[in-house]
């Protein structure tokens, strides 16, 4: 969306930055359609060739308060990018307490936008592919939970063609360090390099959205949403707000309000689940529950390959792999970052001495037991999910 903004005595200033007429210049603010790259830390890396992007900040005075704000930003500075041949400014403002980043505008060339736009694309994909991690996952996982995820996005016109519905949910659980968060960021790598949007979504933004009247919104708003750690306790229906929150989030889920192509959301949390309100088990609501369990020996020793090449070749691998028996993906990296600072504070891998000085314990039991009732106390067994 295109703002007017009372710039005027600067726009010459502008232009001659950009080498261009006054005329010609466009001024957005922080538009939906780039906020995914805007000031993001793709494009401050060196790339492969060699190249890397010229980022040219000038010392400039306040040029004011911005007309269109209620209670007046200040642009404090200016900044010139280069998006391949493509030159354009970034200005940014500081709120009332003259210390925050509030709001970012856009200064560029007429016709020149989407051409920055695929150029920044171009360099996250570049960099997401430089930098993503295959999840350490049992066999066969990855691939189930990519069905229904990025690959059901990149089909949705084609099943809505035969009459499938375009939503899907996934809801992870079991114990914390197990590879939930590790397969979130992988997904969310491959939101990049597809151009898709994803966000995140907290418990307390899901309590926010329903106070005021904005579910909808916020479990529709990216083609991908990530609920993490979500305490599903108080989806009951039968419990609190008097179902009505449940209600509305069941409402919103079917995306009664929002009229989106497809959108997959991801339910993750530490918790035991004990029974789910077989409303939320509906198809488009959550269509596949997984389960996360300890690593065996064999996920184990393929989590240690991943690590650096030096890391790697200075420990005895099997003998981790068998002192770490019961133990988390997280319990593993502990001792990998105990090991790294042991050898730059000594120029010496020492696993034994790490060993003794970690704890292999971890946090692998659930929180607590949820669900949607509690059971009698004559029951002593914990019942979970298992995707067996």
């Amino acid at each position: 969306m295109e703002h007017k903004i009372d710039l005027s005595e600067y726009m010459s200033r502008f232009a001659e930055l950009l080498e261009c007429d006054a005329d010609d210049l466009y001024i957005l603010l922080d538009p939906p359609s780039t906020n995914d790259w805007l000031g993001s830390q793709y494009y401050s890396h060196t790339q492969k060739n060699g190249e890397t992007y010229i980022d040219q900040r000038l010392e400039t005075e306040k040029l004011g308060n911005l007309p269109i704000m209620r209670r007046g930003m200040t642009v404090f500075g200016v900044t010139k990018y280069m998006a391949g041949d493509t030159p354009y400014l970034i200005l940014a403002t500081l709120d009332p307490s003259g210390y925050n980043y509030q709001y970012k505008y856009m200064v560029y060339r007429k016709g020149t936008l989407l051409s920055i736009i695929r150029y920044h694309q171009l360099m996250r994909q570049n960099y997401v592919k430089d930098h993503l991690r295959t999840p350490v996952l049992e066999k066969g996982l990855l691939q189930r939970v990519l069905d229904n995820s990025i690959y059901f996005l990149q089909k949705h016109r084609s099943l809505k063609q035969f009459g499938v519905r375009v939503g899907r949910g996934l809801l992870f659980t079991g114990p914390p360090g197990n590879g939930k968060t590790m397969l979130c960021n992988y997904i969310k790598g491959l939101c990049g390099l597809r151009n898709k949007t994803y966000d995140m979504v907290s418990a307390a933004a899901l309590e926010d959205a329903f106070a005021n009247d904005r579910l909808s919104h916020v479990v529709n708003g990216a083609d991908v949403l990530f609920f993490d750690d979500i305490d599903t306790a108080y989806l009951n229906r039968k419990n609190g707000n008097d179902g009505r929150m449940a209600c509305a989030l069941l409402s919103a889920l079917d995306g009664i309000n929002e009229n989106r192509g497809a959108v997959v959301r991801i339910f993750t949390t530490n918790e035991d689940i004990q029974s789910l309100d077989e409303a939320f088990t509906r198809p488009g609501r959550i269509d596949e529950i997984i389960s996360f369990k300890l690593p065996t020996p064999e996920l184990r020793r393929e989590f240690i390959h991943t690590w650096h090449d030096d890391v790697v070749e200075a420990v005895d691998t099997n003998k981790l792999v068998k002192v770490t028996e019961g133990c988390s993906f997280a319990v593993l990296e502990n001792v990998k970052t105990n090991l790294v600072v042991h050898y730059l504070k000594t120029n010496e891998w020492d696993l034994d001495h790490v060993l003794e000085k970690t704890s292999l314990k971890g946090d692998s039991a659930p929180k607590t037991i949820i669900g949607f009732y509690r059971p009698p106390p004559e029951a002593e067994r914990r019942i979970g999910y298992s995707d067996d």
